[in-house]
């Protein structure tokens, strides 16, 4: 079995802010969130419909996808 996680919060966002992975801070209310929430819910309506189909089309574009949210969560500046 793996670690078990004790503390799974840090309090950092309680003033209505999240980090970054360059360590800056943006307003939870900020766009960037809504859009990257939206990519993640098309790639799992897609990784759905392959589940569906039983096939590997469209593996590509979960990736890119997948990429694209990663891009946005490190390199978004204001």
């Amino acid at each position: 079995m793996g670690n078990r996680l004790s503390k799974i919060y840090t309090r950092t966002g309680d003033d209505g802010s999240t980090g970054m992975a360059d360590g800056s801070r943006l307003s939870k209310a900020d766009d960037l969130f809504s859009v990257m929430g939206d990519i993640d819910e098309l790639n799992s309506h897609i990784g759905l419909v392959r589940a569906q189909l039983k096939h590997n089309k469209g593996q590509s574009i979960e990736k890119e996808f997948s990429e694209a949210w990663s891009s946005f969560s490190t390199c978004y500046s204001i």
